[in-house]
């Protein structure tokens, strides 16, 4: 049985603020070789997104969140609405 190895990356964090303008804790867990996790949490709030990768580039991405879960086509699209929620009240 797998467990969870989350690896903390805090140069990760200001990208992210660079590019969204929100500085979460961003945490990454390699699943395989074609599937990762990252978990970003912000305050008291947590969303984990699942990249399934397929021959290099992104198939699917799922983002989970209060026992919610949504699809994306992209990282982008999933980190977007990871910010709405993290964002919200």
């Amino acid at each position: 049985m797998r467990t969870n190895k989350w690896v903390r990356n805090p140069a990760v964090d200001d990208a992210y603020f660079e590019m969204h303008g929100i500085k979460p804790e961003i945490s990454y867990d390699r699943v395989n070789n074609d599937k990762y996790s990252v978990k970003i949490a912000l305050n008291s709030k947590e969303v984990i997104l699942t990249e399934t990768m397929k021959e290099g580039l992104t198939d699917t991405v799922t983002l989970e969140y209060d026992g919610n879960k949504e699809m994306f086509s992209s990282m982008n699209k999933a980190e977007l609405k990871a910010n709405e929620i993290l964002g919200s009240e």
